[in-house]
C-alpha cells in the first residue's frame, strides 16, 4: 500500500510529492524511483529513501515543477498509477477534481499576488 500526498507553498509552482511505501525493501538512503502515470502522461523522479518508523516502510519526497504534464496527471479522470521501487498501485481519481483544483489554484504563481501572501 502506498500513501500519496501532494502539497505546495502558496504561490510557488512547485508540487511537493510525498509517498509512503510499505512494500519497499530499500534501505534508508537508497535511491527510490517513483513514477506517476495518468491520461497517457508520465512523470518520474528519484530521491533517497527515508525510514518510516511508524509503518516500517520507506518514505520518499520529491519536488516537481507544476507544468502541463503534471497538471494533466493531477486532473486525470481515470486511474493514477504509482510505481515505487517496482511496486505498482492504482488509484481511482474519482472525487479528486475539487481538491486538485484547490491545489492548482493555491500553487499558481499569481496566487501570492492576488491573495496578498508575501514571500
Amino acid at each position: 500500500m502506498c500513501v500519496l500526498t501532494f502539497s505546495c507553498t502558496v504561490g510557488e509552482p512547485i508540487i511537493k510529492v510525498y509517498v509512503q511505501d510499505e512494500q519497499s525493501q530499500a534501505q534508508e538512503g537508497d535511491l527510490l524511483k517513483v513514477s506517476l502515470t495518468a491520461d497517457g502522461e508520465r512523470i518520474a523522479f528519484s530521491e533517497k529513501a527515508l525510514a518510516n518508523e511508524d509503518s516500517g516502510g520507506k518514505d520518499v519526497e520529491g519536488r516537481l515543477p507544476l507544468n502541463a504534464v503534471l497538471k494533466k496527471i493531477l486532473t486525470a479522470k481515470g486511474q493514477l498509477e504509482i510505481i515505487v521501487d517496482g511496486h505498482t498501485q492504482r488509484y481511482d481519481m474519482e472525487g479528486s477534481a475539487k481538491p486538485v483544483a484547490a491545489l492548482l489554484d493555491a500553487c499558481s504563481p499569481s496566487q501570492s499576488q492576488s491573495s496578498g501572501v508575501r514571500s
